[in-house]
């Protein structure tokens, strides 16, 4: 009996370690199995990439032979391929009416506002980074503020996707840098030197693709360039808006002292539509361009400088200029009123000082006829989005914390011309009536910005 019994335990204790060693080893394989499906969708969903998969991969391999515990892309290696951005702006708004020349006391205004906005800069390889940004506001392309108390008993805001772009690093050849950038993306036609808002409000992010080169002339001298093409609506049926746009510009430094800048740009605004026409000559927000102003289609140029100044430490100076054309604007009659052309636009600023020291102080003035450039794409502050205006500018800057700024702008304007707006109508009528009321007022603007 006791040899029979001995027999049995040894048999099941052999049959225990056997299916200790199968299940063992099946764990293992399952081991390796899963951690080399979790790189293969690493690297389809573009977390790594082709090179990155096959080195841990290898090492995976390696340090199973050699006993060491399995590897895998770490919580911290994939953060290092993600960055994040953002700010948030606190905003005191006042608006003050001057009796204009329709003759309407408009009542003035007061709002508190706000700006979010989160961006997220994903690098999948050394030539591609992807670029996201999602923006508080509703769905004007040219403001992103979100006014207090807009909606019902404290109602929730909305949240809306403003960038959604690839820039593509093409390398280098020749001297020259280029990058291929597509999608909604940041304005590559805009640059930082002054108030750059005579053709594009801040906010617009266009949609299309732009190809950037850039050359170091020398240690002191750069030349960049711009070749873009958006789409402004993608019509079902028929053409669509759009622009075609390029821009060549030179950047120069003298010692450490000076630095220059100038560049000129030429935009091809096609197949523009009655409904692009009508949004042009008339919405609430951006109105004051003429029926003269387009025949489908707006050539404009432009060319811009700046001069900036470092030879006094505490007091920088910043010298900014644009000037802007319309070559489709053609004089006309409309209502029986005698319009010339109206195709010129010009901006003339001064910045002093830094911010981070004492402050910055900057003054500008721009005078915008109404055909010169596209009312639906400039700035929303200035003139409220609108052409046939001229004004000025005036503003203040302070860093109060690291990262936290306060800013004070006001902003005076007025209409440049109300051919016909009261001629026996009895109120706004004529080509100019959609740019002249409340074209007199002043706009004040105190912002409290935090960024990360």
């Amino acid at each position: 009996m006791y040899d029979v019994a001995r027999r049995a335990l040894a048999s099941a204790l052999v049959l225990t370690f056997t299916t200790g060693l199968v299940l063992a080893a099946s764990a293992a394989r399952a081991e390796e199995s899963a951690v080399e499906e979790i790189l293969v969708i690493l690297k389809q969903r573009g977390l790594i990439d082709a090179g990155e998969h096959e080195r841990l991969l290898a090492k995976h391999r390696a340090e199973r032979e050699s006993g060491a515990p399995a590897a895998l892309p770490s919580v911290a290696g994939i953060a290092e391929r993600l960055e994040w951005s953002g700010d948030l702006r606190l905003r005191y708004e006042a608006y003050r009416f001057q009796h204009d020349a329709t003759g309407v006391d408009r009542d003035d205004r007061d709002r508190l506002r706000y700006r979010a906005r989160l961006g997220l800069a994903a690098s999948v390889n050394d030539r591609v980074e992807l670029g996201f940004r999602l923006v508080s506001g509703g769905a004007s392309p040219t403001s992103t503020n979100q006014t207090l108390g807009s909606a019902t008993d404290f109602d929730t805001d909305d949240l809306r996707l403003d960038r959604a772009f690839a820039a593509i690093d093409l390398g280098r050849a020749a001297g020259i840098d280029a990058e291929f950038v597509g999608g909604k993306m940041p304005n590559p036609f805009r640059w930082k030197h002054g108030r750059d808002i005579l053709l594009w409000d801040g906010d617009i992010s266009p949609e299309g693709g732009a190809l950037r080169l850039e050359t170091e002339l020398s240690e002191s001298t750069s030349l960049f360039s711009n070749l873009a093409y958006f789409v402004d609506v993608e019509n079902a049926v028929g053409a669509d808006p759009k622009v075609i746009a390029g821009q060549l510009g030179l950047i120069r430094g003298f010692g450490d002292a000076l630095e220059v800048g100038a560049r000129a740009s030429a935009y091809e605004w096609r197949s523009l539509d009655a409904p692009f026409i009508t949004r042009a000559q008339a919405t609430s927000q951006s109105g004051g361009n003429l029926t003269s102003a387009f025949d489908g289609r707006a050539r404009i140029g432009e060319a811009s400088a700046y001069l900036r100044y470092a030879g006094v430490e505490r007091w920088p100076l910043l010298l900014y200029g644009t000037l802007a054309r319309n070559f489709t604007a053609d004089p006309a009659a409309l209502g029986g009123f005698p319009l010339d052309d109206e195709q010129n636009a010009w901006l003339l600023g001064l910045e002093i000082g830094d911010s981070k020291r004492l402050a910055r102080l900057g003054l500008g003035y721009a005078r915008v006829e109404a055909n010169s450039i596209v009312s639906l794409t400039t700035d929303s502050d200035m003139f409220d989005g609108f052409t046939n205006r001229k004004g000025w500018v005036a503003y203040a800057s302070r860093s109060i914390l690291q990262n936290t700024d306060l800013h004070v702008t006001l902003f005076r304007s007025e209409e440049l011309l109300d051919t016909g707006a009261f001629d026996g109508c009895g109120g706004a009528c004529g080509p100019f009536s959609s740019s002249v009321a409340d074209a007199e007022r002043y706009r004040l603007q105190a912002d409290l910005m935090m960024r990360f």
